[in-house]
């Protein structure tokens, strides 16, 4: 059976810091999985959620999977040039941008990477040069609650069919819609806990959707919802009408 005959892989991958905690990070996480639930059990997509990811984990998941991982999504601190991950030991790892976006780069039905931690847009050219189609990531540092917020409205469009352009669109009016009015607060953020940050008021365009240039047609891309068109028996007569069509 070769990866196109399988479902597509959609990763979902968390690291948290326990000197710099991210309470949010397991709503993000049960969230997300809720959202796609539905599409894993009827096996039209394979959902891996990884809790504690580490680069092991990340090298690991996408050999075993390779060329099925269509959407990886990482929730946790961040910053332009890494993620910041966990170690076997439990302690902070760090995932070098230009390594994992050769690793990306690699995997030939991969259609979205969503870096869902604090300023990831520095991270953005390099995926895009080793031919990632479409990266969500974000200009600033971004509020805890904020992120998974996003993240949550995110997927849950995604999941009912909408496609990257409009599950984006559609979780950043959720932000505006919510947030507009916010003032400056002192909060944790997730490139990690700032004592005394604030964030501008109004709906600043935190999160970025950018596209590989040639590539534009993944912005309408879906997951999928119904099963792959069955087999087509060779020698088999065509189907008539008012009678049941088996195939294989």
């Amino acid at each position: 059976m070769t990866a196109g005959d399988q479902p597509p892989v959609v990763i979902l991958a968390f690291a948290n810091d326990p000197d710099e905690y991210l309470k949010n990070i397991r709503r993000e996480r049960a969230n997300l999985f809720a959202s796609l639930r539905d599409l894993n059990d009827r096996r039209l997509i394979d959902v891996y959620k990884e809790e504690e990811t580490s680069i092991d984990h990340f090298f690991e998941l996408f050999t075993r999977y390779a060329d099925r991982v269509a959407v990886l999504h990482y929730g946790g601190h961040a910053s332009g040039t890494s993620l910041q991950l966990e170690s076997a030991a439990g302690t902070a790892e760090t995932a070098h941008a230009a390594g994992l976006a050769k690793l990306l780069g690699m995997q030939k039905n991969l259609q979205l990477v969503f870096l869902n931690g604090c300023a990831t847009q520095g991270q953005v050219e390099q995926l895009l040069a080793c031919g990632v189609r479409a990266v969500i990531a974000t200009a600033v540092p971004i509020n805890d609650l904020m992120a998974t917020e996003f993240a949550e409205q995110f997927y849950a469009a995604l999941a009912r069919n909408a496609s990257i352009a409009i599950a984006f669109g559609t979780a950043s009016a959720l932000i505006a819609t919510r947030y507009a009015d916010a003032g400056p607060r002192v909060e944790t953020f997730r490139g990690g806990f700032v004592a005394a940050r604030s964030q501008p008021a109004g709906p600043a365009p935190v999160w970025g959707l950018y596209v590989n240039a040639g590539a534009e047609a993944v912005l309408d891309w879906k997951l999928p919802q119904v099963p792959a068109a069955a087999a087509i028996i060779r020698g088999a007569p065509p189907a008539v009408p008012g009678t049941l069509a088996v195939s294989q």
